[in-house]
């Protein structure tokens, strides 16, 4: 285990602690080894490896886009965990309400449409806020509440542990605390999947200049003969 210890001058100051996690004995394949990590969170994976130093190797480009809400839906207040058939349904609501290319989603013209969108998917789990048992961030204190929205008014007594859990080859699980005593009533916990994917990373409004950038030089040659 890694722990790094870092300090922010001013209101803001903070410690925080990573740890990186190996994970525990059992099997597991990247696309179920991903599901196991979306729905409980725990590694599942015998053959973590390790660097030369003998950490656990998180190295790669990796990904956490879903579609699950940080806190818990109303209408889901008791179950924490969905089943496959219900994920499966309820996947596919959100995909269709979230949608650019559904009509009348997005007004005028030239905007992107759900293919350059990388959204990824529901996890099992019903929010990616996993303590609190009940999804949801803890009620802020009095003095929480009269530093709301000052940068999330997180205070100077914020410890924020992080830890990285390898769950499978392609699948880790992501997961933070938050400790902070002058602003929330109770440490609160939020986990999510992560998916490694094939890089490099390209910004897509960015990177379509890398054809746009070439198709204009040559129209202005073009012009200037």
């Amino acid at each position: 285990m890694l722990h790094r210890t870092a300090s922010k001058a001013g209101w803001l100051a903070a410690a925080a602690t990573v740890a990186l996690v190996g994970a525990p004995t059992a099997q597991g394949t990247s696309s179920a080894a991903q599901t196991g990590a979306q729905r409980s969170g725990a590694g599942t994976w015998s053959a973590a490896p390790r660097t030369p130093w003998g950490h656990p190797d998180l190295q790669g480009v990796w990904t956490n886009s879903t579609t699950t809400p940080l806190e818990r839906p109303a209408d889901l207040a008791d179950k924490a965990v969905l089943t496959d058939e219900e994920r499966r349904l309820r996947d596919a609501k959100v995909a269709s309400q979230v949608s650019f290319d559904r009509a009348g989603a997005l007004p005028g013209v030239g905007a992107y449409n759900e293919f350059w969108m990388e959204r990824g998917a529901l996890n099992h789990r019903t929010s990616l806020v996993i303590d609190p048992p009940d999804g949801k961030i803890p009620a802020m204190t009095a003095a929480g509440q009269a530093q709301r929205g000052v940068l999330f008014g997180v205070g100077s007594d914020l410890q924020l542990t992080e830890r990285f859990r390898r769950t499978g080859a392609d699948s880790m699980d992501y997961q933070f605390t938050v400790n902070a005593p002058g602003v929330f009533t109770r440490p609160w916990t939020v986990a999510t999947p992560m998916a490694r994917i094939d890089g490099p990373i390209y910004e897509y409004a960015c990177h379509e200049g890398n054809y746009s950038v070439p198709n204009i030089l040559t129209g202005a040659r073009a012009q200037e003969k």
